[in-house]
């Protein structure tokens, strides 16, 4: 099953509030699972910037990503 396949998590777990998402081990749990494979997590929040303008934004996995900001 690819990320795109999945519209909704069936039993989600609503793990606590992240500062970041900067996900950097290699032993032990994805970020606030309680287990370290077969792990997606489906993460929304809000960015608030302090000025207009032109923002990049970097993201990297090995396993795959969908991103979405306003909805696109």
């Amino acid at each position: 099953m690819h990320v795109d396949d999945i519209e909704v998590l069936s039993n989600p777990v609503i793990g606590k509030p992240l500062e970041n998402i900067a996900h950097r081990k290699i032993d032990g749990n994805v970020l606030t699972s309680t287990q370290a494979m077969l792990v997606a997590p489906h993460i929304r929040g809000l960015i608030q910037f302090e000025a207009a303008g032109t923002y990049v934004f970097y993201i990297q996995s090995n396993d795959g990503v969908k991103a979405k900001i306003g909805g696109r």
